[in-house]
């Protein structure tokens, strides 16, 4: 029976207390903060998909740009590289005809090394492209 008893004065504490956070306005005041917080974070996420949002999409047309500006030149480069392959003079530096001139002109030594680098393996890619549709 005391257990029983001290279980309803711990009920009735509770209820005290419960009524004394209504009328005190403790839950008025967590509905405040809570309406607050959400605000704040619906903020956040706003401006963190906001951002993706303009960098997914924003830079898609130039990057879209770039590509086509570079399978132009990848097809010009092809058809020089078809022209020298194809006659039957031997050309002694492919590497050296497909390079642009202005371009390697205007980077430093590093740059030169790079673009010309990067022109080797073009050069490489587009002679494969080259043997693989004449077997065709």
């Amino acid at each position: 029976m005391p257990a029983r008893k001290n279980k309803c004065l711990e009920l009735k504490k509770k209820a005290r207390y419960a009524k004394k956070r209504l009328s005190s306005g403790y839950w008025d005041i967590v509905k405040q903060r809570k309406e607050i917080a959400l605000t704040s974070a619906e903020e956040v996420l706003d401006k963190a998909a906001i951002g993706a949002y303009c960098r997914r999409n924003y830079g898609a047309e130039e990057r879209q740009a770039h590509l086509v500006a570079d399978m132009i030149e990848d097809e010009r480069l092809y058809k020089k590289v078809c022209a020298f392959l194809a006659s039957d003079t031997v050309v002694s530096n492919p590497i050296g005809l497909l390079l642009d001139k202005d371009k390697l002109g205007t980077l430093d030594e590093a740059g030169k090394t790079r673009y010309v680098l990067q022109m080797s393996n073009k050069y490489r890619d587009l002679c494969e492209r080259f043997y693989n549709e004449k077997k065709l």
